[in-house]
């Protein structure tokens, strides 16, 4: 947010300019001590556990993950030949080509790999009446074949459980999940077999992008986060929606571990310090900067603790201090004998450790959230089940758009903030259709009357791990960041650096609500020439990421923003041209195109008798004429704001 708007909110809020209000101090600590002996205290005295888990629990059942370099699915996908290695859980790419994500299933396929002694903990924390419920993001399934009830687990990205039909004339109808597996391990042949016997295409219930998480998730999460007296988040980095927003949605004075080989949800000590001075001042500001993450150290640590290391050792020392190992031993026994293969090997719970397991991709969005019946839940848990809404939706619409406002803060600047405002466009692999899935104009006032500066920015955003790069044209200027969806907007925490000036520093900023009179966000048309050039000049696609004003303040331009085009024939070695958007505050209905580097200078074109109106379906567009005076070229251009996902 910028300067003035963080002045109002505080003058409103009683404090005069200037003053400084410390953070309030920590409620009185939760846990006898911030290891793993007080946290089996913790456990022996708690009725209603909440597990979270990720990858890392499976590491010793040598299921490959997503993401590790080399080892990675993502890395060893190359045989299918694939657009994008998500591709592979994506519906319309599943629909056109089904082979590569059969040929995944195949070697992915629950049974033929044994539980964890961490899978056993928590099926033992059932058995002895401790546990509430299993969050997991994974889709191995380890949880039920170790013996955990059905009941207790929530599949958040679905798993291998259940199967449908989603094309033809049988669409939506069940198939028994054994007939699936004995298709899909046979190999080719197989499937194809069960695509004719059931006229279409027959896909496990694993959430893919396009697809909204279960059902059982949306309805179990705001009962179970009021309940919850003890949260343990395993073997996860945190980094996956809605995940990463829900262990800050327990009570307040609910104890929280994570079991994990490094720190992980931990926000670095400056922004928490100013979120937790937010949230002291106004509930409605906070939710703009996100969650304040775990506090592992200091003096604001009072019911968090790291236990660091791989799960499957956690699982066993944390069981040998509350007495269980016995049990827990028993546990794996019992199964040891279901899972040795023919060869004699181990291949059970303490398999020698292999790849990270098998995480989900993050969940693409579905249908509209359904929530406990009013009264069932609390105001907590329903802004808990919305933060997964605004991340369904945000993938449905394929891309997050508008103007972001927040602040930069450079190191050794006695933590100065400075205002930062860019309109930006984060992209899904739809709208995207390119290597270019985030782009966007920063917006910088000029000083002491001068002019403004546009600084077009551009790079990636991976919503598989939230997590958003951006780049100046020229390289100089870089921004990496942490993509933050919870109930409120969107948020950016990360870092920033600039080589030519030898600075860096942090920044944070949110998504801003839409507001009467400015329509900000993604904008889709085409350009076209006069009529006299219609064959010598093509028609050219706009994609812009545009602000418009209808009443600016402060001197700022009606218009800014950002575009680009892939059609860079002219410019050997450059398959993407960028260019900013810049208004003339004394001319409200005009902007220019300046165009980045390698692009001379002086090609720049005019836009003109620029005009907001309202399509046949409500949505705002922009329509104007345009006049390259270097080139002798002219024509008319039509846009239209595409909708975001969330109700911004």
């Amino acid at each position: 947010m910028d300067a003035s708007h963080l002045a109002s909110l505080l003058g409103g809020l009683g404090l005069g300019e200037g003053e400084e209000e410390a953070p309030p101090p920590p409620p009185p600590r939760q846990l006898a001590s911030f290891d793993l002996d007080g946290l089996a205290a913790k456990i022996s005295e708690s009725k209603n556990i909440i597990v979270m888990a990720g990858a890392g629990i499976s590491v010793s059942a040598g299921i490959p993950d997503f993401r590790t370099p080399g080892t990675g699915l993502y890395d060893n996908l190359q045989k299918y030949d694939l657009p994008d290695p998500q591709s592979i859980f994506t519906v319309d790419y599943f629909v056109e080509n089904p082979e590569p994500f059969y040929s995944l299933a195949k070697e992915l396929y629950p049974g033929q790999f044994a539980p964890t002694p961490t899978h056993y903990f928590c099926k033992m924390l059932a058995e002895k009446g401790k546990l509430l419920r299993m969050y997991t993001q994974n889709i191995d399934s380890l949880e039920t074949i170790a013996g955990l009830p059905q009941d207790k687990v929530v599949a958040a990205h679905g798993n291998f459980d259940s199967a449908r039909v989603i094309t033809g004339p049988n669409k939506g109808a069940s198939v028994p999940v054994d007939e699936v597996k004995e298709a899909i391990l046979a190999g080719e042949e197989g499937w194809k077999g069960m695509v004719a016997k059931h006229q279409g295409l027959v896909k496990p219930d694993i959430v893919f992008f396009g697809e909204g998480l279960p059902e059982r998730f949306h309805t179990l999460l705001p009962a179970d986060f009021k309940q919850c007296d003890l949260l343990i988040v395993m073997g996860t980095s945190l980094k996956v929606q809605p995940f990463a927003s829900l262990v800050d949605k327990v009570g307040p004075l609910v104890p929280r571990a994570l079991w994990n080989r490094e720190p992980a949800g931990v926000t670095d000590p400056k922004t928490a310090a100013m979120i937790r001075k937010m949230k002291a001042l106004s509930p409605q500001l906070a939710a703009q900067l996100g969650a304040e993450g775990f506090v592992f150290e200091g003096d604001n640590q009072y019911r968090d603790v790291f236990c660091e290391g791989n799960c499957d050792d956690t699982a066993k020392a944390a069981a040998e201090k509350l007495g269980w190992l016995g049990d827990l031993e028993a546990l794996i026994a019992a199964d040891a004998a279901k899972f040795r293969p023919a060869d004699g090997k181990d291949g059970g719970a303490d398999a020698a450790a292999a790849p990270a397991a098998v995480s989900a991709p993050a969940s693409a969005p579905g249908p509209p959230l359904k929530t406990a019946e009013a009264g069932d839940a609390s105001t907590e848990g329903n802004e808990l089940a919305a933060a997964a809404t605004a991340v369904e939706a945000v993938m449905a619409s394929g891309h997050m758009s508008g103007v972001w406002r927040g602040e930069v803060v450079t190191d050794g600047a006695e933590d100065i903030a400075e205002p930062l405002e860019w309109t930006l466009s984060l992209m899904g692999p739809k709208v995207a259709q390119g290597v270019i899935t985030a782009f966007g104009c920063r917006y910088t006032a000029g000083s002491d009357g001068g002019p403004p500066t546009y600084t077009a920015l551009h790079g990636k955003v991976d919503f598989l791990k939230g997590e958003v790069s951006l780049s100046s044209c020229d390289g100089t200027v870089v921004f990496t960041a942490d993509l933050v969806l919870g109930a409120a907007s969107p948020s950016l925490k990360g870092r920033w650096r600039d080589t030519t000036a030898r600075k860096e520093g942090d920044f944070v900023c949110s998504l801003n609500p839409r507001t009467p009179g400015v329509q900000a966000g993604l904008w889709v048309g085409e350009a076209a020439p006069i009529e006299a050039l219609k064959h010598e000049v093509p028609l050219n696609p706009v994609k812009w990421c545009l602000t418009h004003s209808s009443d600016p303040v402060d001197g700022r331009p009606s218009i800014y923003g950002v575009g680009f085009f892939d059609d860079a024939g002219d410019f050997p070695g450059q398959p993407v041209l960028f260019y900013t958007l810049r208004g003339d505050p004394a001319v409200p209905s005009s902007f220019l195109k300046v165009y980045e580097p390698p692009v001379p200078a002086v090609l720049n074109v005019g836009y003109t008798e620029v005009a907001l109106s309202e399509g046949e379906q409500g949505q705002p567009m922009l329509s104007g004429k345009w006049e390259n005076a270097l080139e002798g070229t002219s024509g008319t251009f039509t846009a239209a704001l595409q909708p975001n996902g969330p109700p911004l």
